[in-house]
């Protein structure tokens, strides 16, 4: 676990989450998403239903929450609902994947993905894999005590902290 103090390191989601899954491999999708992203790779934005995905996908809502309160790109909702998608809607990866997203919108120069920056630049090879994904998920863990035994309240996950992640933005 990262100390307590980790949170007010404003590189500290950079170096302890990014850094670290920026070295982890990525898997082609199986058949079923492959297919997924071709549909979307082949459609255009604005044939996405936006509100119904807001309806009907609560995750949908949580990846445009996190994006538009805690970080600063933007994104295709094409992006934002294969995301979804591809984490099968479990929040903690959407959310780990944000991050990510983030970081390579920053190395990158870019502020918005479009699908062809998602697709060609981001994830050319496919995505994490689940036993990546829940290391580098353990690792950005902190500790809820500090450095003097003082107990603190709030979340454990580093990623909830946003001055921690000032470096990845723009």
């Amino acid at each position: 676990m990262l100390p307590y103090e980790s949170i007010k390191e404003e590189n500290s989601i950079e170096k302890n989450f990014c850094e670290p899954l920026s070295k982890c491999k990525t898997y082609p999708m199986d058949d079923e998403m492959t297919e997924i992203f071709l549909s979307f790779a082949t459609s255009k934005e604005e044939n996405v239903d936006v509100e119904k995905a807001k309806k009907n996908i609560w995750q949908f809502e949580a990846f445009e929450k996190r994006v538009n309160n805690f970080l600063n790109f933007t994104a295709d909702n094409r992006v934002k609902i294969f995301m979804v998608m591809q984490t099968n809607g479990v929040i903690g990866k959407l959310v780990m994947y944000c991050y990510y997203m983030q970081y390579l919108c920053k190395k990158n120069n870019i502020k918005h993905i479009t699908w062809e920056n998602f697709s060609m630049d981001f994830f050319p090879n496919g995505f994490f894999s689940d036993e990546d994904l829940k290391k580098v998920w353990d690792g950005q863990k902190i500790t809820k005590t500090d450095t003097e035994g003082k107990s603190h309240l709030g979340s454990d996950n580093l990623l909830d902290y946003q001055m921690a992640s000032k470096s990845i933005l723009f």
